[in-house]
């Protein structure tokens, strides 16, 4: 079947490491926040997704709300960002939903859990694993059965770290 051993340690090797490819090509990217808050809003864009979001694109509702949330962080462009997110959310945006999750996260974990909930319903496989982190062994609500079902959810959205996390918590 096969032509030798070393014929197929070679194919063991060039799975594993297209594998490894494949799981490192598909982890988020995040941008560090000092680069995050020097960002500042161009005036014509933010006229130009105002008056779609208006006219019912909700897609710029969410990128209204995050070009507010990740400008300079004054309490004016947070409240602006939580009205223009909470539009997208509403209007099953997940990443709208997932942001808001984020922001709520350190003012108020009920709220926070909703909208990545909301946000894993909606298809953000990122915002499931959110979840099954903070409801795992070391996380913040401490429920195994649900981390367990949320990474599971990550990982059937498309988060395969999730996948992985959940094959550990079969274990």
């Amino acid at each position: 079947m096969f032509k030798s051993k070393s014929y197929l340690k070679k194919m063991l090797k060039i799975f594993f490491i297209g594998f490894i490819i494949y799981i490192v090509s598909n982890i988020e990217i995040r941008v560090p926040k000092e680069k995050l808050n020097s960002l500042d809003i161009n005036l014509k864009t933010e006229k130009i997704y105002k008056k779609k979001c208006e006219k019912g694109d909700f897609s710029y509702c969410y990128e209204l709300g995050s070009m507010y949330y990740f400008a300079k962080k004054t309490s004016i462009n947070q409240e602006k960002a939580k009205k223009y997110l909470e539009l997208s959310c509403n209007n099953k945006i997940a990443n709208g939903c997932y942001i808001l999750g984020i922001m709520y996260q350190n003012i108020n974990l009920n709220r926070s859990k909703k909208y990545l909930e909301k946000s894993c319903l909606n298809g953000y496989g990122f915002a499931c694993y959110q979840l099954g982190n903070n409801s795992s062994k070391e996380g913040i609500f401490s429920d195994k059965e649900y981390a367990k079902n949320m990474f599971k959810k990550g990982c059937l959205n498309g988060f395969y770290l999730g996948c992985y996390k959940y094959l550990l918590q079969l274990f």
